[in-house]
């Protein structure tokens, strides 16, 4: 259970194509992850977890908004 103040750290992780669904589809987030395009918090990733509104997230070195 959660108490008060524990928002932030309760929030619910997410698969890391699901962070390009406005904009790719689930195949095209796939492969641009594995072409080694994405990055969480400056280092690359293959297909991690990213925390909303903790983790930066940048495609070919530029920050990915709006997936909060």
């Amino acid at each position: 259970f959660s108490t008060p103040g524990d928002d932030a750290e309760n929030v619910a992780a997410i698969r890391l194509n699901k962070v390009f669904r406005a904009t790719h589809s689930r195949r095209e987030a796939d492969r641009m992850i594995q072409e080694g395009r994405v990055a969480i918090n400056g280092v690359v990733s293959y297909g991690d977890m990213v925390v909303p509104f903790q983790d930066t997230i940048t495609l070919d070195g530029i920050p990915v908004h709006g997936w909060e």
